[in-house]
């Protein structure tokens, strides 16, 4: 069915998908707790399927069939993510495209599963165990042995900055806000940069 505001057909998932997903991807779902699992599928799926991956809670400034022409991108990325904040470096992960069976999108699964499962408890650090942090760390991972990413990087302000990387993985980061309003807005950070989508924070994601 149809999302609000031009965010197209959408496919709703229910926790059985959920849990049959993870269990096929990462192993025993006991070992993973409230939002933890939806963290864990939105990479598994998109890995699988391609598509775009947005919360519940998402509604679209822009239709999604015109997000790639609102940031003048004449090709199909591996994976677009946008950035929530830049100090330390933040993508976000309520809302991220994807293209199946992407080298990148592998990489986030694997980097996650040998690094970041391993190391917090079930439940106690979302954030840093299967979350947004997780996410960058993985992505970051992936650009520095493939797309010649240093700390020294600049990210555009403005438009999409463009990563091609080994054996013909590209990937899009989309400047400060396009996926990111409303949040947490740096002082003196400001941005011109087109929004496509509107996060409503809503629900108690850390359950």
């Amino acid at each position: 069915r149809s999302k609000p505001n031009n965010c197209g057909k959408v496919i709703y998932f229910n926790d059985d998908k959920a849990r049959d997903v993870i269990r096929r991807t990462y192993g025993d779902v006991e070992s993973y707790k409230g939002v933890e699992m939806a963290d864990l599928y939105r990479y598994a799926i998109i890995y699988m399927s391609g598509g775009i991956y947005m919360d519940v809670d998402v509604t679209c400034k822009i239709a999604t069939k015109d997000w790639l022409s609102t940031y003048e991108i004449s090709y199909i990325p591996d994976l677009i993510v946008g950035i929530e904040f830049y100090d330390p470096l933040q993508c976000v992960q309520w809302t991220f495209m994807g293209k199946a069976k992407s080298p990148i999108l592998n990489h986030i699964i694997e980097y996650i599963k040998k690094y970041h499962l391993p190391k917090y408890p079930p439940g106690k650090d979302p954030v840093s165990r299967t979350g947004p942090v997780a996410f960058t760390a993985a992505i970051l991972d992936f650009m520095k042995v493939h797309c010649g990413y240093t700390q020294s990087t600049q990210m555009n302000d403005v438009k999409a900055s463009h990563f091609f990387c080994n054996e013909g993985t590209k990937i899009v980061i989309l400047p400060y806000r396009a996926f990111a309003t409303p949040g947490y807005h740096p002082k003196g950070i400001i941005t011109t940069g087109k929004i496509l989508i509107r996060h409503h924070f809503k629900g108690s994601w850390k359950n």
